[in-house]
């Protein structure tokens, strides 16, 4: 967070950097207040006090240009009433501009004000290239914060895809060894086939399951899951995970042996995600041990 925020502070500089040179100032301030709160001050020529946050100290009257809508003119600040003054200042302000930027639509205001050493008169291509360089500047920086959601989406949903595909494993080796299993046994091992054939099918609708997961764009762009709570037992979830992994157990000789409570009451909660979460645990379990 705060690199990024340094990194749009040097951007909105650029812009501060740009307007004084463009307006021929030796001064500028260059202020972008967003819909969040956050707020982004540059400055040229300018050595700004810092507040108790450590922001710079913004004058009163650049702040009060915040709030408003149209451009302000100084001529002459010594002929002003009050007289402008900046804190960290190396010359006497003598001129000033300021011009307000307001998209109401974004809820982003910005402010630029430039300052001169000279009295000057302000002309209207003064004022028209200082609302031309504030708006470019919330521009760039709308830019950027696109560019940013959407790199942060780009990671939600290369982590979604890890998830899903790591949760994948389990059912798919369980299907692959209970299949194995199948071809082995013999008619007189019939109960034991209708077992098998059960518990693939039970793991083919929860692989179903996690390919929905994965088709699904919105689950994807903010890397949550949809969560359906129901009453359910959570003792015959276990027993569901036990006997999904219990093929892939007994490939490494171990002996996967269960017991769970009997609850009367059923627990609210969304069954498919916490057999995920079960499945997890014992397929580490069984991975690691």
């Amino acid at each position: 967070m705060k690199q990024r925020t340094n990194f749009r502070t040097r951007l909105l500089s650029e812009f501060s950097d740009v307007a004084a040179g463009a307006l021929d100032a030796p001064a500028a301030i260059l202020t972008v207040a967003e819909s969040s709160g956050e707020m982004i001050i540059a400055t040229t020529g300018l050595d700004l006090p810092p507040d108790g946050s450590g922001s710079p100290t913004l004058p009163s009257f650049h702040s009060e240009l915040l709030l408003g809508t149209e451009p302000v003119l100084v001529p002459d600040a010594r002929a002003s009433v009050p007289r402008q003054h900046i804190e960290g200042a190396s010359f006497e302000i003598r001129a000033w501009l300021g011009v307000p930027i307001v998209r109401r639509r974004r809820g982003i205001r910005a402010a630029l004000s430039v300052f001169s050493a000279e009295p000057r008169h302000w002309s209207d291509d003064d004022v028209a290239l200082g609302k031309e360089l504030a708006a470019a500047a919330v521009e760039h920086l709308d830019l950027e914060s696109a560019l940013a959601a959407a790199e942060s989406a780009l990671r939600a949903r290369d982590d979604t895809i890890r998830l899903i595909s790591h949760d994948l494993r389990n059912p798919l080796n369980a299907i692959q060894l209970t299949a194995a299993l199948l071809l082995e046994s013999g008619e007189e091992r019939r109960h034991e086939t209708v077992e098998r054939l059960e518990l693939i099918r039970r793991v083919a609708m929860q692989m179903n399951d996690l390919i929905q997961d994965l088709l699904d764009a919105s689950v994807m762009d903010t890397g949550e899951f949809n969560v359906e709570r129901l009453d359910a037992s959570a003792a015959r979830l276990v027993e569901q995970a036990c006997e999904l992994l219990a093929p892939i157990a007994e490939t490494r000789n171990i002996r996967l042996a269960w017991r769970t409570a009997q609850v009367a009451r059923p627990i609210h909660l969304d069954e498919r995600q916490m057999l995920r979460v079960f499945s997890n645990v014992i397929g580490n379990a069984i991975k690691f041990t």
